[in-house]
């Protein structure tokens, strides 16, 4: 796939995570949860797809999404061992049995990495550009 494959699937990634936090700031209800764990799982994929695409690019074999990542943190895409640590939790929590949202108390709570996913893809949405995964400034080099 050629530079302007990325650029849509980058653009992609952008989209959906501003939709993910359109939901985490909407009031909790059990439409909402749902709304969410379904936003937090499409962002989730594309975000792991995209790097895979990048990756491949670059000439690196790439498999399951937990090789991605950690590929994507040894060549520095992912730029600090404890964002790694919390996308690695991120792809564990995407598991249908680990849902994105809690219930405590009888209240639905989003869980802290559907809010967090959207600030590691959006260029706007985390403070610390450190915090964020490459995808933003990956670059497609012929």
């Amino acid at each position: 796939m050629g530079k302007e494959r990325f650029s849509e699937r980058q653009t992609a990634v952008l989209n959906a995570a501003a939709r993910l936090d359109e939901v985490a700031a909407l009031p909790q209800t059990d439409i909402v949860r749902d709304a969410a764990i379904q936003r937090f799982e499409f962002t989730f994929e594309l975000v792991w797809k995209t790097l895979q695409l990048y990756l491949e690019h670059e000439g690196f074999e790439s498999g399951s999404p937990r090789a991605v990542l950690k590929r994507a943190f040894a060549i520095r895409l992912i730029t600090d061992q404890d964002e790694a640590d919390v996308w690695l939790q991120m792809l564990d929590d995407r598991n249908p049995h680990q849902p994105c949202l809690r219930r405590d108390a009888g209240r639905s709570h989003l869980h802290p990495h559907c809010p967090r996913l959207c600030a590691a893809t959006c260029p706007n949405g985390a403070e610390d550009s450190n915090s964020r995964v490459g995808l933003s400034h990956a670059t497609w080099t012929p």
